[in-house]
């Protein structure tokens, strides 16, 4: 991971917020990267985390690159790649392109790819933790995709905190504080699935309640309607409640979810 001097980025127009900081985009050797601001200094822990996980993963094409990291007295620049297409997120719900049926199978198997070498980059599962569609950024043909945000990576046993993520992606066991594992990636990669194929916010029904009662709707084994799934195969619906069930044993794991979808490309 090499040090970059102040001096040598130029900071554009924000692009959005990660768990930890602002992004924005930038210039660095002449080069567009986006670049993140963590408010603290290197030196604290919770801003080693994010650095040291992407490192692990440098190389897979399946996640953003970080470049290198400015150090300044009050605030660390993660300098890391552009992905010029913006995320899932934006394109699904804020576009009127077309997303054809394999196309949208190839980029959730592209993130499933991604999600399962986290899970064995080390001997230690290391776990995401905040798996949705705003943290998968695309290309500017809508081909590729990157995993990004690794604000909340862990490895399984280490200190793991309650209500990691975001709501409409996160599983019982995480919002409940019990111990889980890479399962809890599993559970939100199947609502993420949900939402690329059905083309919808997850639970866009129930956006007026609050949150207590939210949870509790998602104890009681509420998810989304696999209705609004008209085009989608039986088979690939029946493996989505598998991927959401609410106990982590009966889930498939996430290599499991990349085989399921190569049997759709």
């Amino acid at each position: 991971m090499s040090a970059i001097r102040s001096n040598e980025i130029e900071l554009g127009e924000k692009l959005g917020e990660g768990t930890f900081g602002v992004v924005r985009k930038g210039t660095y050797n002449g080069k567009e990267v986006a670049v993140k601001t963590l408010l603290g200094n290197i030196e604290q822990q919770p801003m080693q985390r994010e650095p040291l996980y992407m490192t692990m993963v440098k190389g897979h094409p399946r996640f953003v690159t970080l470049y290198g990291i400015c150090l300044k007295e009050t605030e660390t620049l993660l300098v890391m790649e552009y992905v010029a297409g913006g995320s899932l997120f934006d394109f699904l719900h804020k576009t009127k392109e077309e997303l054809k049926f394999p196309n949208a199978i190839n980029l959730l198997h592209q993130a499933a790819q991604g999600l399962a070498y986290l899970h064995s980059v080390s001997e230690k599962s290391v776990i995401h933790r905040d798996v949705k569609t705003l943290n998968m950024l695309l290309d500017v043909e809508r081909k590729n995709l990157k995993i990004c945000d690794f604000g909340f990576v862990r490895q399984v046993g280490s200190h793991m905190t309650k209500e990691s993520g975001t709501y409409a992606y996160m599983a019982p066991e995480v919002f409940n504080d019990e111990h889980y594992t890479d399962k809890c990636d599993v559970y939100s990669m199947g609502i993420t699935i949900w939402e690329v194929l059905a083309r919808k916010v997850p639970y866009y029904e129930h956006d007026k309640i609050n949150k207590i009662e939210f949870v509790t709707q998602i104890e009681k084994g509420v998810r989304p309607s696999l209705n609004d799934l008209s085009d989608c195969p039986q088979e690939l619906k029946t493996f989505i409640t598998k991927c959401w069930a609410g106990k982590p044993d009966d889930r498939p794991t996430m290599q499991q979810v990349v085989v399921e979808l190569e049997k759709f490309l």
